[in-house]
Formats: structure tokens, sequence, C-alpha cells
């Protein structure tokens, strides 16, 4: 199994709570191997149902869109920079961590 199989697998697993994507071929190549695997309803079903899906901008949010895969989190406009992604996944995680 490839590494990228392997993680696909740990995903459906549960294994997994965040997905940071910031690149449109990153969620194309993973939702190919996914699909070649067998495995890609159910990792759809496992993102969409408990894994928070980050994407960086407009074009990556687009290409999971695509895919059926919603995004939970996302920069604003002005700041879809690596930066940005990481500030909107922190600010995520402590509005989860603050409503638990």
């Amino acid at each position: 199994m490839s590494e990228i199989g392997a993680f696909i697998q740990r995903v459906v697993a549960g294994e997994i709570g965040l997905l940071a994507f910031t690149t449109p071929p990153q969620v194309t190549i993973l939702m190919d191997v996914a699909e070649k695997s067998g495995l890609a309803r159910k990792l759809l079903e496992t993102m969409n149902r408990s894994v928070c899906v980050a994407a960086i901008g407009t074009v990556t949010a687009g290409t999971l869109a695509r895919h059926g895969v919603r995004v939970s989190v996302r920069p604003p406009g002005d700041a879809e920079t690596m930066m940005g992604l990481v500030e909107a996944v922190e600010e995520f995680l402590q509005k989860q961590v603050m409503s638990d």
C-alpha cells in the first residue's frame, strides 16, 4: 500500500481529525488514490462527518467542493496564505475547545 493509501486508511479509521489542503492537486491526488483503492465513498463520508477540513483559499475549497467535501475552515479572502490558514485553523480549534 502506498503512503497515501495508508494515510487514507488512518483518516477512515478516525485517527486523524483535521486535514489541511493548500493546493488543488493535493485534493485530486488524495481522492484519486481513494478511488483506486475503493475507499473514496468511505473517505468522503468520514471527511464530511468527523474530520475538520481546512482549505487555504477559494480555488482549493472549490476543488474540495467538486469532490463533495465540505470545508470547515478557510481564511478570509484577504488572508489566503499559509499564515492565514494556520490562524484560521487555530481560531477554529480554540472555538472547539471553548464549546466543549
